[in-house]
């Protein structure tokens, strides 16, 4: 079997794949369903800040001009700002929120797809077992958690395969174990996308490269390689890496959530549906089988066979209720920041799954022809049983959608402004894209600063939520709000009490927050905050204004110079490698 594509090959699988991807969601498209996920108005509003900031010309790295009640909070910049882009662009092409969510999805399934087809060849699985393992890939939780919930990690997992693509290459590759663009670019991306996924794939290929090391006969050359592709990773990600140090350096940052009780989240065998949480009838035995006979048939595999199940079940064992997460927790507090251990299951449901495609199609060439049709329809059954699966989902969820309780497709009920289903329905369809965002109201307080003598917990105890709804979404009134050419937010109120007062505005303040008050330059450690970073300034009698920008420590311009660079470096040396190739 040849791992060489053609290109009839691959456009023949794009085409099915894209069948089967809209099979799948027939019934959203046809309905035009919304899903109201548990993270919808997080990431809908990173999107629509994008697509107002490339329509209305005026940008702002940093702060949040447009969504978060135009609250300058900073989200985009340590979020996968380079992905918030394409979606901002998505959105700014079908400027409905119903037809955005089915196309994103699309892609999203559609990604992780063609993401596991390529890696399967790489592995050199025929074309149609590597068809069979991206339709099996696609319909998984952790991929379906996007299109279903919202929850960024499955953009993050509908990328992951390619990470492992340069990772068995550097282990059967004795020519060259490291190629630095093809290592560099599925790192960035990740890293583009969702940072925790990159993370967690990263560790998930250490293994890999510990032992095409090993086997490395030039070492140096490894080392050198393996620098280059570090360093193209970081130029391309340059970004993202200045956000990180100029927010973080200047502000101490309320991060996502902490889970104490991390067990709640681990993911076990189930007889039941795929979801993040249980593994389901299909995948459960899928997962054993392959484990099983991964096992009996140890000292028939080569070595790389041997690492993909390997690192598959650890990986499957980190995600479950084996490891004692609550008790690790509560000694190791870093470790609630990875917040959900089913996290972990985007590498076993790559891993597994490719190895279990290995042993049936190892089986598959062993067979006479009768029984190379029964196994290959076994392995067309299980592929076939879990679209159904994931189709059975979407119906559901399209139903929820048109019925009383449309918000219950996520823990949406505490947020509602709205309670009339229909009213609901029409906000998320209506041409004004922000009466979505006045409907679903949640107060999350991730990235917003916090006095330097707190840490999380405390703040955790006061409320941060009810914070953030008292002194940001519940208090709008009175204000006008102006965007200026630059990208600074500009507030203004009329104090009718005939005295000066002290008044909480709704604006978050970062270290490196650029402040004005009625034309008077304050600098941010001069001015009173909120435990939540929100502006508490000196209403004087008459017209009040306050003015909010940013401006970060070494400019932006550099880094995307710095991101520019790896992106020429990445192609010249992708062009000087082939032409060496190509001589030898």
């Amino acid at each position: 079997m040849s791992s060489k594509l053609s290109k009839k090959e691959v456009l023949k699988m794009l085409l099915f794949l894209a069948i089967v991807v809209f099979l799948m969601m027939s019934i959203q498209v046809y309905k035009k369903a919304i899903f109201l996920g548990d993270d919808i108005t997080f990431h809908y509003q990173r999107f629509y800040e994008m697509y107002m900031q490339i329509k209305n010309g005026n940008l702002n790295y940093f702060q949040s001009i447009y969504s978060f009640n135009s609250s300058g909070r900073i989200i985009n910049a340590l979020y996968g700002y380079d992905f918030a882009i394409i979606q901002g662009i998505i959105l700014s092409i079908f400027r409905s929120w119903a037809k955005f969510q089915i196309v994103s999805s699309f892609l999203c399934f559609y990604t992780s797809g063609a993401s596991m087809y390529f890696l399967a060849r790489t592995i050199k699985l025929s074309p149609k077992f590597s068809f069979i393992g991206s339709v099996m890939y696609m319909t998984t939780s952790v991929v379906s958690s996007y299109p279903l919930y919202q929850a960024f990690n499955g953009w993050g997992a509908a990328f992951v395969p390619l990470l492992f693509i340069p990772a068995i290459k550097s282990v059967v590759d004795s020519k060259e174990r490291i190629n630095p663009v093809y290592l560099a670019i599925p790192v960035s991306i990740l890293l583009s996308v969702h940072t925790l996924s990159a993370l967690i794939g990263v560790l998930a290929i250490i293994p890999f490269y510990i032992v095409s090391f090993l086997l490395e006969k030039k070492k140096l050359r490894w080392i050198k390689n393996g620098f280059i592709a570090v360093l193209l990773a970081l130029l391309l990600v340059a970004n993202t890496i200045f956000s990180y140090i100029d927010v973080y350096s200047s502000n101490k940052i309320y991060g996502p959530t902490l889970i104490q009780k991390m067990s709640d989240f681990s993911a076990i065998p189930t007889l039941g549906g795929n979801d993040l949480k249980s593994l389901g009838l299909v995948v459960s035995i899928v997962f054993i089988f392959q484990i099983a006979y991964s096992i009996l048939n140890w000292n028939k595999y080569p070595l790389i066979y041997k690492l993909i199940n390997s690192v598959g079940i650890v990986f499957l064992v980190l995600s479950s209720t084996i490891i004692p997460w609550d008790a690790l927790a509560a000694r190791l507090d870093f470790l609630q920041v990875l917040q959900f251990p089913h996290r972990f299951l985007m590498i076993p449901y790559v891993l597994l799954l490719l190895g279990f495609l290995i042993t049936i199609s190892d089986l598959y060439s062993k067979l006479g022809e009768a029984n190379k049709s029964v196994l290959f329809s076994i392995a067309v059954t299980i592929a076939g049983l879990m679209v159904f699966g994931l189709n059975s989902a979407i119906t559901n969820k399209t139903t929820i959608w048109f019925s009383d309780s449309p918000q219950n497709n996520g823990n949406n009920g505490y947020a509602l402004r709205e309670r009339n289903p229909q009213k609901i329905r029409d906000g998320f369809k209506d041409k004004d894209l922000t009466k979505a965002f006045e409907i679903v109201v949640k107060g999350t307080s991730d990235y917003l600063p916090m006095p330097e003598n707190e840490d999380a917990e405390d703040l955790l105890n006061k409320g941060p939520y009810g914070m953030y709804y008292r002194e940001i979404v519940d208090n709008q009134k009175g204000y006008k709000r102006k965007i200026s050419d630059n990208g600074s937010i500009i507030l203004s109120w009329e104090n009718t009490t005939g005295k000066t007062e002290e008044k909480v505005v709704p604006v978050i303040i970062y270290g490196h927050s650029v402040v004005k008050l009625n034309g008077s330059e304050i600098k941010p450690t001069e001015l009173s905050k909120t435990e939540i970073g929100v502006a508490k300034v000196k209403s004087i009698p008459g017209r009040n204004e306050l003015v909010v920008g940013y401006k970060p420590l070494i400019s932006m311009k550099i880094a995307f110079a710095l991101k520019m660079i790896g992106l020429i470096s990445s192609v010249l040396f992708l062009f000087l490698n082939n032409n060496k190739k190509r001589k030898h």
